[in-house]
């Protein structure tokens, strides 16, 4: 935990992405199989916009947290959507719209309550020309979760364009005039 504290401290001081590198990598030769290190260094990557750089570190995360099931980290587990999402963003800048799907969906899955996927959801869905109601539907079908997707694109306004979709969802599925 030293080091992952070290890290995040480092993190949320502002230090340089060189100084945290040099911890990071120092973690991961210590603890090879903690996906978490591996994260922590994707996302470093990532604030130097070293995308393609970053999806090894990703993928390696994926695969130390899979393999690990039985005694993952509760760190890991609280980060494993921001993994996905992360990774479906590198597909994204790589224009492979069909990949990051897969990744968007199984973040999605992780956190039905990250907003970060839920953009990249979006973004997908106009890049792919598809049906919004039915991609949103396919994750989100309880009422809170609509919601949920109510107020975000009321908030983004970016996303305005599927607010008439999404509420004939929540109509379709519920009595507007019930309870909330």
């Amino acid at each position: 935990d030293v080091y992952r504290n070290l890290i995040v401290a480092m993190n949320l001081s502002n230090y340089s992405s060189y100084e945290i590198r040099k911890y990071i990598e120092k973690a991961i030769e210590l603890f090879p199989e903690l996906p978490d290190f591996y994260a922590y260094y994707a996302e470093n990557l990532f604030k130097e916009n070293k995308f393609s750089a970053a999806k090894p570190f990703l993928e390696k995360a994926i695969f130390w947290g899979e393999k690990n099931i039985s005694n993952n980290s509760s760190v890991y587990k609280n980060i494993e959507s921001e993994v996905y999402s992360y990774l479906a963003d590198v597909y994204i800048k790589e224009n492979d719209f069909a990949t990051s799907k897969k990744y968007i969906t199984i973040s999605l899955a992780k956190n039905k309550f990250n907003k970060r996927s839920v953009k990249q959801l979006f973004f997908i869905i106009s890049k792919m020309n598809l049906d919004c109601a039915k991609e949103i539907g396919i994750v989100y079908n309880e009422k809170n979760e609509i919601k949920f997707i109510l107020e975000l694109i009321l908030f983004e306004n970016k996303y305005n364009c599927y607010f008439k979709d999404i509420l004939n969802l929540y109509f379709d599925c519920y009595d507007p005039f019930s309870d909330c």
